[in-house]
């Protein structure tokens, strides 16, 4: 029940750290798609191994902690570069960043020829 709580609370993160990234509608739903993917291939790789009879839950458990620790230096990097709400003193629309110019570029808005 822990566990469900605590990745709730991670994906509330995630979502609104998304949320704060970008305003437009397309570029959002690009950003959630590759969020999406990246949580797909770690489900998998819980599943892989928990399915392994030689890794213990207490391992897994551990690697779940690990993970977490890590990526909390480059979310509070990303929550404190992340613009006040706009108000009098600040534009409504904050110029971008690199990291959004470098998740919408070109490479990811083309679509293959079909």
């Amino acid at each position: 029940m822990a566990w469900g709580g605590c990745d709730a609370l991670v994906q509330c993160l995630v979502y609104w750290l998304l949320g704060q990234l970008e305003d437009e509608p397309d570029v959002l739903a690009r950003f959630a798609g590759i969020y999406k993917a990246v949580q797909s291939a770690g489900a998998a790789a819980s599943w892989a191994l928990a399915a392994s009879p030689s890794v213990k839950a207490s391992t897994q458990a551990w690697i779940n902690v690990g993970l977490f620790v890590t990526a909390l230096p480059p979310a509070a990097l990303l929550v404190m570069r992340t613009p006040a709400l706009a108000g009098p003193a600040h534009p409504a629309h904050p110029p971008k960043d690199s990291l959004k110019d470098a998740l919408s570029s070109e490479v990811l808005t083309s679509s293959p020829a079909l």
